[in-house]
């Protein structure tokens, strides 16, 4: 059984309504298929009458394992290379790790990847943070994470979540990585390596699992060769699951989701030991059940600013201290229908050997259409309540994502060197034609009628990207050992912006903007191997996240905001020993981030934009550790320590109005700064913990023995940047235990064994029922985490 840590990239996007952009029909991925076979076509025409030496290496890396026992290959710098060779800090999961672990999304694979974070914005803003750099915008289409799929970019933060893909592996790659992705991978990257196609040979897998509070899945892929050359692989999976937290409106649950489901098909053609070929195409169906959540009632607020004025009566503006775990909640989950949605991937790759050289292509397209909606109260009384005094409307209000949608073109050609010598080499082009629409809208239902609401905020956009870059990685040994290698991209963007914002009822669209951007993002590298089983390196790199518009400050100096930047400084050491029973690496970093996107208001208003300011730093140290006694018994513990702080003088408009100054608040006197220099960044967790332990013995030829225990810890959180408020930390214990063979797994599970209570997430927002930004009363909103659950988990492989 192997051990180690892995990397890899995968992709999202996103589709919506209002203002224009609208998603592609299946005739268009018909389109795009027509145009990934033009694209293969090229290549192989190409290769026709080139000279190769050695068989071509498939850039996805399938099976990530190499030909010394306990070596992992992974694909981050854009090539096949032993995971402890690669001077980057890489976590990476193994679909053996992914399956024995219960690790099913984001939030578990965050429990045991040091630096590693996560929380998901009621579903349609999924926010993974590497090393502490948390976006202050948790709403902006763009995140600070990247992430892929087989090496294709996904353009959509929606239904980020991997459970029901059919995975090799995943590979979470730590610090800026425009250098070698391209843009939007501001503080790391994220890539999901799917299985593929496998030649010469016939291989099954399936999968079953049924669970407590109604968790029921089937998931299924067979490799199917077709001579000696070409190779198909059909997939597909559905699932379910009630959730756990209960909802005393009706006595069910809540927080789960009624279907995620994918299906799909991959090609592997290798006509010849230098050209191979690989189609794919996938679709994933989501649908969500509303969110588990719980509103706190601002009349237990008792901090911050206090407003004798507010519409609900007196209040403090904030919550100070450790916010309490709820256990219940009270929503409307008829009304409230949660995330739906799908979306579709397809690409085709081509690469062929030419002996000094390989050349590589890749067409891919994606396309993807959510919305959502939940309640926003949290109250059984709310729809019989006015919200003013004669007001036709109730204080039953509904978040909305009313129609996010996106789609992307992309097409990749790259040249590399072989491996061998001790100059590599690679250069390569990224054309791309991306579209994301987003509106999120706030509306309150009719009194007693929760079928009819009315729209009382509401803004978006449609942001069309057109972008072509050019890079070159070099890598060259200086000395025995000592190696240098040199990243870097230069990216010109020409973004087209329409904007909507929502006034007096109707959507104002056309809000136009238009800005081209020119910018450089480098990496550089020095690494040195002491021996085959120790190195060491040092890294600087640079991570660049373009501006933006603000609809709602058309006409004004406020409309446009720049882009942020950051430089990654690393050191680490990987090492083996023991035969490589013993595995670690560890690496310390530092982060400063410049010109920082964040939330600002307008004076004499309480109109909110995004603007630029100061900026953050994050520094730390990241480890992780494995010792394998035998193939069935194996330990490892892994962690990090991290600091992120906003710099001196930086100003958070987020909190702006809950201290008090705003122009025109009924608040009589500021009660706190919205200066956060010094403060910790919100939604950053300093201190991370895992630990695993697997024991195992030979049951009889064919069967083996085993029990797992999966250890996590997070420090606390705080919700904004005053970090007035604690989220409490969050530490889970898992166990899994069966029985285990070349063939066939059977275990039985148990996820969050000591039944813990804690808080996934909370958010912070202005109370509109106590009079809005004006009034600066804040609401906070606490997700609880998953409860207990358990079940039984069946495999069969052929």
């Amino acid at each position: 059984m192997q051990r180690r840590n892995q990397g890899s990239f995968t992709m999202r996007q996103t589709q919506s309504p209002t203002p224009a952009a609208t998603p592609r029909s299946h005739a268009t991925s018909i389109r795009a298929a027509a145009l990934a076979g033009i694209c293969v076509a090229t290549l192989v025409a190409s290769a026709s009458s080139a000279h190769a030496e050695t068989p071509a290496t498939a850039e996805n890396g399938e099976t990530g394992v190499g030909e010394t026992p306990g070596t992992i290959l992974v694909t981050t710098r854009r090539r096949t290379e032993s995971l402890q060779d690669v001077p980057l800090s890489i976590t990476a999961m193994s679909d053996e790790d992914l399956r024995k672990s219960g690790t099913s999304g984001l939030e578990d694979l965050a429990k045991s990847t040091p630096g590693l974070a996560f929380q998901s914005i009621g579903g349609t803003y999924q926010a993974p943070v590497i090393r502490g750099l948390a976006q202050v915008d948790q709403t902006a289409q763009i995140g600070n994470v990247g992430v892929f799929l087989d090496g294709v970019y996904l353009n959509n933060r929606s239904g980020l979540e991997f459970g029901s893909l059919d995975l090799a592996r995943i590979e979470v790659v730590k610090g800026p990585q425009s250098a070698a992705y391209g843009r939007n991978t501001f503080s790391g990257a994220i890539n999901y390596v799917t299985r593929g196609p496998t030649l010469g040979k016939f291989d099954a897998l399936v999968t079953g699992e049924i669970g407590d509070k109604g968790r029921r899945s089937i998931q299924g892929s067979v490799s199917v060769p077709l001579g000696d050359t070409l190779a198909v692989r059909g997939f597909g999976s559905i699932a379910k699951f009630d959730g756990t937290i209960k909802n005393e409106r009706d006595g069910g649950y809540v927080g789960g989701y009624d279907k995620r489901a994918n299906y799909g098909l991959s090609l592997l053609f290798e006509p010849t030991s230098d050209l191979s070929i690989k189609l794919f195409g996938m679709r994933v169906e989501t649908k969500e059940r509303q969110a588990a959540y719980v509103y706190l009632p601002t009349s237990e607020n008792n901090c911050g600013s206090y407003n004798p004025n507010a519409t609900l009566g007196a209040r403090y503006s904030l919550y100070c201290g450790k916010l309490a775990v709820p256990t219940t909640v009270d929503l409307d989950d008829t009304a409230a229908t949660g995330l739906t949605g799908h979306s579709w991937l397809a690409y085709a790759k081509a690469d062929y050997n030419m002996g000094f050289a390989t050349l590589s292509g890749t067409y891919s397209y994606t396309e993807a259409s959510f919305g959502q909606n939940n309640d926003a109260t949290g109250n059984p009384d709310a729809i019989s309540t006015p919200l003013a005094t004669g007001s036709a409307l109730s204080q039953q209000s509904f978040l909305k994502a009313v129609g996010n949608g996106s789609y992307e073109h992309n097409v990749d050609v790259k040249l590399a060197s072989p491996d061998a010598g001790p100059l590599t080499w690679m250069v390569g082009a990224n054309y791309y034609d991306s579209s994301i629409t987003d509106v999120l809208e706030v509306s309150y239902a009719l009194l007693n009628d929760y079928t009819t609401n009315v729209p009382i905020f509401g803004k978006g956009s449609t942001v069309h990207t057109k972008g072509l870059s050019g890079y070159a990685q070099m890598g060259y040994e200086i000395a025995s050992g000592l190696d240098l290698s040199l990243e870097g991209r230069f990216n010109h963007e020409k973004i087209a912006y329409d904007g909507t914002v929502l006034s007096d009822g109707v959507y104002q669209s056309s809000i136009p903007g238009a800005r081209t951007y020119n910018y450089f993002t480098p990496r550089g590298t020095l690494s040195y191997k002491f021996s085959p089983d120790l190195m060491a390196y040092a890294s600087a790199a640079k991570g660049y996240k373009v501006g933006g518009f603000n609809a709602n400050t058309y006409g004004t100096d406020k409309f446009e905001y720049d882009p942020e930047t950051n430089w990654t400084y690393e050191v680490g050491v990987k090492g083996s020993a023991l035969d490589r029973k013993f595995a670690w690496s560890a690496d310390l970093f530092y982060v400063d981030w410049s010109n920082i996107q964040v939330q600002s208001y307008v004076a004499n208003s309480a109109t909110s934009f995004i603007a630029n300011n100061k900026g953050a730093t994050s520094k730390g140290i990241e480890f992780d550790t494995s010792y394998n006694f035998d193939r069935l018994n194996w330990l490892r513990f892994a962690g990090a320590f991290i600091d992120p702080k906003y710099k001196k003088g930086t100003i958070d408009g987020e909190v702006t109005a809950y201290c008090g100054l705003l122009t025109g608040t009924t608040i009589p006197e500021a009660g706190c700064s919205n200066d956060v220099g010094g403060k910790q960044l919100a939604r950053t967790t300093k201190t991370q913990i895992s630990a695993t332990a697997n024991f195992g013995i030979p049951v009889n030829d064919m069967f083996d023995f085993f029990v797992r225990g999966d250890y996590s810890y997070q420090a606390a959180k705080h919700s904004q940047s005053l970090g007035q408020d604690s989220q409490g930390k969050i530490e889970l214990v898992n166990l899994r235990t069966g029985f285990t063979s070349e063939k066939y797994d059977l275990s039985f599970w148990v996820k969050n064994l000591l039944d813990a209570k804690y808080i996934a997430r909370a958010t912070v927002s202005a109370s509109t029922a106590d009079g809005g930004a004006a009034a600066g009363i804040a609401q906070t909103r606490i997700y609880p985490g998953e409860r207990r659950t358990m079940g039984l988990r069946f495999t069969y492989r052929y």
